[in-house]
């Protein structure tokens, strides 16, 4: 028997140290571990002189899902989402791998000088406190987005 109480005292007192020490492989975001974005929210506009290229959507956390919802045209037609689209387990793995959250915010002056057919671009994320912060995005980036969700509307 105290052989018995020797061993369980041992491997309480081994418990006891990797429990204070933690093990750093059960911290680490690994193949197939979900890590959720802490924006809850964006809406993104983007206007350029070429018409295909003026859009806005605005993607939100449903109870289940995210939702799109937008406005934007082809070659040919415009189209518009008003209800809401729950988007792919692709399509948010797309926006999440953006890291939209890490751009940097987004400074305007009164100095700014405005280019006449340039493309203006506009990112405002919302996140689980309900603060808004604008980010500053580029074009390239925004067409991305914009031929990702474009098959939603068409």
């Amino acid at each position: 028997m105290k052989k018995f109480k020797r061993w369980a005292v041992i491997v309480l007192c081994m418990a006891a140290l990797l429990s204070l020490f933690g093990c750093k492989k059960h911290l680490v975001d690994g193949p197939g571990m979900v890590n959720d974005q802490p924006w809850k929210a964006f809406t993104l506009s983007h206007s350029a002189s070429y018409a295909q290229y003026i859009f806005w959507f605005t993607v939100e956390q449903g109870d289940f899902a995210f939702l799109l919802t937008g406005e934007c045209r082809d070659e040919n037609d415009e189209y518009t989402i008003d209800d809401g689209v729950e988007i792919s387990a692709a399509d948010l793995r797309f926006l999440r791998d953006l890291r939209l959250d890490e751009l940097s915010e987004e400074v305007s002056s009164d100095d700014d000088l405005l280019v006449l057919d340039a493309p203006n671009v506009s990112l405002v994320l919302t996140y689980m406190d309900g603060t808004q912060q604008k980010k500053a995005i580029n074009s390239d980036t925004a067409i991305a987005i914009y031929n990702r969700f474009l098959p939603y509307f068409t």
